[in-house]
């Protein structure tokens, strides 16, 4: 018997738009050379265990546009794909937000990493990298399961850690203006993550910073604040719902350069 397959291709017209906002192509690669070594067995009676690899750090690749639609003000959006060229592991995604911006500051919305983790940025030489030497891994995860551990580091993502050295999904934040040398930022996340019942949780966080670097002074100084209710083993706020708890996290921080050194606290 002789089968045969007929396709049938329908064309669809569409209006193109009359003025389209340029789309800027950016990112980076950032693989390196990695030996992690663990001497001892673990809690399952694994063995210690030495071994290299490469290690991609924050490759990323970065779609945005902005448009201005008058008198000052912009529509702005841009989506940022978390890369790994040491693999064939599928592209993530990372900060991406859709937004209006004007001479009154920016309101966003999206996935963020919240202005309390920036914020240690500024004094990370490797630019708050997860791999050996960053602030996120010297004073972001203390241990194992512990409330400032990062989500994505841990053994079984969720298991139990508030997470304060992660971005997080369902979120809104307003940026302010820039104030002769100070600025600040509110980011909040929606209720996405909510769950009924008696036992019901409300996974959500609100994040606030300030900073004040004057142009043109060698010097800065920040504060932060961070929240976390019923975030205890919460995956990316929403993914895997949190327990009932309450987590705090406040830091201060500045720094002064002196030519090209720059000096950290």
């Amino acid at each position: 018997m002789k089968k045969s397959l007929i396709a049938v291709a329908v064309a669809g017209v569409f209006a193109a738009p009359v003025a389209m906002a340029d789309v800027t192509i950016s990112g980076a690669i950032n693989i390196g050379f990695q030996v992690i070594g663990k001497s001892s067995s673990d809690t399952a009676g694994n063995p210690g265990l030495t071994k290299n690899q490469l290690h991609a750090a924050y490759s990323n690749i970065n779609i945005s546009s902005t448009d201005d639609i008058g008198n000052g003000n912009k529509v702005i959006f841009n989506y940022q794909l978390n890369v790994d060229p040491s693999s064939f592991g599928n592209p993530t995604n990372r900060n991406s937000y859709l937004g209006f911006a004007g001479t009154w500051g920016a309101f966003k919305m999206g996935s963020n990493e919240n202005v309390y983790e920036r914020h240690m940025y500024q004094a990370d030489t490797l630019d708050g990298a997860v791999g050996p030497g960053g602030n996120l891994n010297i004073l972001g995860t203390p241990g194992a399961r512990t409330v400032f551990d990062v989500d994505q580091l841990a053994a079984t993502p969720g298991a139990g850690h508030a997470g304060f050295y992660h971005r997080s999904g369902q979120t809104i934040w307003y940026e302010s203006p820039n104030f002769n040398g100070f600025t600040f930022e509110v980011d909040y996340t929606l209720s996405a993550g909510k769950t009924g019942g008696p036992a019901g949780t409300d996974p959500k966080l609100i994040s606030i910073g300030g900073k004040y670097a004057p142009e043109g002074m060698p010097f800065y100084v920040d504060v932060a604040y961070e929240k976390h209710d019923d975030m205890f083993g919460a995956n990316r706020l929403g993914a895997v719902g949190g327990t009932a708890s309450s987590d705090d996290g406040f830091q201060i921080g500045g720094g002064w350069t002196l030519g090209d050194l720059g000096l950290h606290l």
